[in-house]
């Protein structure tokens, strides 16, 4: 931590994770905090041989295992095994897609599918491409289908509003402003 100068423990575990999910190394908690974490880290070599696949077998070969102490104090120390041989932890490995945003017209056919207006989709594509496909401004959008859907429900709701604020209005427009109150 000290010499990639990170001082937070949270943003020290959340770049090893980080580097985990991108194939940089595999990194394997102990969730101990008498242990320490190990670290395969592989060999990255360049080659004039095209990689075919990820698993190429120069990646493959491990340099060796790094112990990285633990910081981390887990409660409940429950290692109970399944059937299978796989840990029941909340913090087994789960392999996550990385969020990559729709085309325009895949956008199109979503909505077509759930019988929503194309104008819709354009107001719905044209908020999140300038948002840069973040929810609130902030946080990465994990699934745009989702986000789709919620848009679609929502828009009915802003229909009716949009509608009722110029019922709502009463305002009479042959006044006479020359009539005291």
């Amino acid at each position: 931590m000290r010499v990639s100068k990170i001082g937070s423990n949270a943003t020290y575990h959340r770049c090893i994770k980080q580097l985990d999910e991108w194939s940089y190394l595999e990194y394997i908690p102990s969730y101990n905090p008498m242990k320490g974490s190990k670290i395969n880290m592989f060999i990255f070599e360049t080659s004039s041989e095209q990689a075919l696949n990820g698993n190429h077998p120069k990646n493959e070969q491990v340099v060796g295992q790094v112990l990285v102490p633990s910081i981390n104090s887990i409660n409940n120390t429950n290692n109970s095994k399944t059937s299978k041989g796989e840990s029941n932890s909340p913090h087994a490995p789960k392999t996550k897609k990385r969020f990559s945003p729709p085309s325009f017209d895949e956008v199109i056919e979503f909505f077509k599918e759930k019988k929503a207006s194309t104008e819709d989709a354009e107001k719905y594509f044209n908020h999140f491409e300038s948002n840069g496909w973040k929810v609130g401004g902030k946080t990465k959008m994990k699934n745009w289908q989702a986000a789709a859907r919620n848009w679609i429900m929502r828009s009915g709701e802003f229909k009716k509003q949009n509608n009722s604020t110029s019922t709502r209005l009463n305002v009479n427009e042959s006044k006479n402003y020359d009539i005291p109150l």
